[in-house]
């Protein structure tokens, strides 16, 4: 019962683990915002290389499960957390100049890409949903009339 609207959750596996695998294993690739000398700065890189590769993972393993499991609705819903606070916070480092503004406004746009995304896979699929519980529901009220 997956649909072919899960493919955002491959989408953002694709981009959220190659970002994940470059920050934790090549966390130089960031070194105009960091200092390279900093320990403490590259291991929070790593950190959330490592957590953002984690989120992709949990998208790949969901883009074939049904629309209608909890935990695929679930990862939706943390995903687009994720995303809104991740779009609020670059665009606060866009006017606070903490990144060059088109770098930053990219970021922005492409976490309010995903949010939206999985918004419209959200709201889409819980017609699924419903019809699927209303269908259980007549299955096991008519399975207790005989």
């Amino acid at each position: 019962m997956s649909s072919s609207l899960g493919l955002v959750f491959v989408a953002h596996a694709v981009v959220h683990g190659l970002l994940g695998i470059s920050l934790l294993f090549a966390p130089q690739i960031v070194e105009s915002l960091i200092s390279q000398n900093d320990a403490g700065n590259l291991f929070f890189v790593r950190i959330y290389g490592a957590a953002i590769l984690g989120a992709a993972a949990t998208s790949l393993v969901c883009f074939n499960l049904p629309d209608i499991l909890p935990c695929k609705r679930a990862t939706a819903m943390g995903l687009m957390v994720y995303h809104a606070a991740a779009a609020y916070l670059y665009f606060s480092a866009r006017k606070e100049a903490i990144f060059p503004y088109w770098q930053a406004t990219g970021a922005v746009g492409l976490h309010i890409c995903f949010l939206i995304a999985f918004y419209f896979w959200y709201k889409i699929t819980e017609k699924h949903l419903k019809s699927f519980t209303k269908q259980q529901r007549g299955e096991s009220g008519h399975s207790h009339h005989h």
